[in-house]
């Protein structure tokens, strides 16, 4: 997924629509304040990148579900 999703940021962030250090690492809803931020603007030339952004906000938010199951499942497993 993380491939992809760099796929996805490369251009945006060359484009100066969201800078991003490190996909794993991103918080879920960035994307979608983004996407709030640019469409509160009525002229903001980013308006091209909202489908991108919906699919990063859609990606980032199930990265963060699966880390965190894994974190459960990880602490379920260990005996205390």
């Amino acid at each position: 997924m993380n491939p992809y999703l760099q796929t996805i940021l490369k251009p945006l962030s060359a484009k100066g629509v969201i800078d991003v250090v490190d996909p794993v690492k991103m918080h879920p809803y960035r994307a979608q304040v983004t996407i709030q931020r640019i469409a509160a603007q009525r002229n903001n030339p980013h308006k091209w990148a909202f489908s991108s952004l919906s699919k990063v906000a859609a990606l980032a938010r199930a990265m963060g579900y699966l880390a965190s199951t894994a974190h459960c499942h990880i602490l379920s497993s260990y005996p205390f």
